[in-house]
């Protein structure tokens, strides 16, 4: 059973972001790693959406260390290169209801994570446009994570937004034995 590292719930979801290859093509939140593991599986909670109707395409998560100017969780963006990539979700598969997906990291994917260590964990989407895209679920009303969200737009570099959270999940696994298991 995967370990949960770091999460903020779905049952906090009251905004989207649309992300598409015209706008926003990268979103996610800064996170604390809470074990000293292997990294498993990310989830976020997406759904399709807009008139065209049908995004088409792969997704993706990464992972990057986090870097800040004046404090985690305030202004906190990626840093450096990408340290894992998950395997590709096909986007098509997307209903119009929001649902939790899982993306898994495999083979060297499966990085170790140091304990009490920031990173980031991002979905990725650059098809579609402002017709057809993937929407990401946050919460714009009452955001609590010890993180903030972060997006990229197509035209800019990576951009903080300490007034919403992105709803996700990170899960590891030991680092010394591989088995699998979950906090609460």
């Amino acid at each position: 059973m995967a370990r949960l590292i770091d999460s903020y719930s779905e049952s906090n979801q009251d905004a989207s972001e649309l992300v598409n290859s015209e706008g926003e093509i990268r979103v996610g939140q800064s996170f604390t790693n809470s074990i000293t593991g292997i990294l498993d599986s990310a989830k976020f909670y997406l759904k399709r959406g807009g008139s065209g109707g049908l995004p088409t395409g792969n997704a993706t998560v990464t992972i990057y260390a986090e870097t800040h100017a004046t404090a985690y969780g305030t202004d906190s963006l990626p840093t450096g290169s990408i340290l894992a990539t998950s395997a590709t979700f096909d986007v098509s598969t997307l209903t119009t209801s929001y649902q939790l997906i899982t993306f898994n990291f495999v083979g060297a994917q499966r990085i170790s994570l140091n304990a009490s260590t920031y990173y980031c964990v991002i979905f990725n989407y650059s098809g579609g446009d402002s017709t057809n895209y993937v929407a990401v679920g946050g919460d714009d009303s009452s955001p609590t994570a010890s993180g903030n969200n972060i997006w990229y737009n197509v035209v800019n570099d990576w951009k903080y937004r300490n007034t919403r959270d992105t709803c996700f999940y990170v899960y590891g696994a030991d680092i010394t034995t591989g088995n699998m298991f979950q906090l609460f």
